[in-house]
């Protein structure tokens, strides 16, 4: 099922629930390609043309409202759950960073970058939007793979100075800060640049959950209620979690009453 997602600067994005199969699928990928993970997660991203920064917006909210609305951190006095919508307020909106490099009559549209770094290619590329010759406009979101490749290998070298100036006069814009620095809980300041691999090792952390084992774990004790697989593996961890909480409170009456007859 698609449904609409609003980010911080009011844009709204359309986005599919990720079912448990795709959340198997997921952690699958997860353990063998980054690339083919980041692939995979940012098909259920149906609105076109994102940014990076808008994309991790969106998948943060896709998991809020398919898999859990928090995520566990470790602290120094133990586990702190926090919620996603005060990672999303601490990130805040997104600023208008658009700027035109010229170099021999083509001009170079440069903003935040359109692609999370997998390690495919040198990120520092991937803030250029778009291309523009005359009348042609070369849009790198719109690319395949190949064709963005080949695009990435013939920019003139004088441009790489500056990318590197533009994405050091808006390093602020280009760290996410996910969540301010808590004494009281152990908990220390988080943040990440756009443009690290890291930021694609973070999302592959918040939606590999589910293993072979899990997910037979899920059809195995929910099937005992519910039993229809297909129809389980096609729901939402949200949506299983809470049958495993009513199917919990069920067997607790069950047990009451057994002990309590009539």
């Amino acid at each position: 099922m698609q449904f609409p997602v609003c980010l911080p600067n009011n844009k709204e994005v359309m986005v599919k629930q990720i079912l448990l199969k795709d959340m198997k699928c997921l952690s699958l990928y997860a353990q063998s390609s980054v690339s083919q993970f980041l692939k995979f997660l940012e098909s259920f991203i149906i609105t076109k043309n994102l940014n990076a920064l808008e994309k991790f917006l969106a998948l943060l909210l896709v998991r809020k409202y398919c898999v859990d609305d928090s995520i566990s951190i470790k602290a120094e006095k133990g586990s702190v759950k926090i919620k996603l919508d005060h990672i999303l307020d601490n990130i805040g909106n997104i600023q208008d960073i658009k700027q035109t490099v010229t170099l021999n009559d083509v001009n170079f549209v440069l903003n935040y970058p359109t692609q999370f770094n997998s390690g495919n290619y040198d990120s520092m590329l991937t803030v250029i939007e778009s291309i523009h010759m005359g009348d042609d406009q070369i849009t790198l979101a719109e690319l395949t793979d190949n064709e963005l490749n080949k695009v990435l290998n013939t920019l003139p070298k004088k441009l790489y100075s500056y990318l590197e100036k533009y994405a050091k006069q808006n390093k602020q814009y280009f760290t996410i800060n996910f969540w301010k620095g808590r004494e009281r809980l152990g908990i220390e300041e988080a943040s990440l640049h756009l443009l690290s691999p890291e930021v694609s090792l973070l999302l592959a952390r918040l939606f590999d959950m589910v293993n072979i084992e899990t997910y037979c774990d899920y059809i195995f004790i929910l099937s005992q209620r519910i039993p229809d697989a297909n129809f389980l593996s096609n729901c939402t961890m949200k949506d299983l979690d809470q049958f495993l909480v009513l199917y919990q409170q069920e067997n607790r009456r069950r047990e009451e009453a057994a002990k309590n007859p009539k």
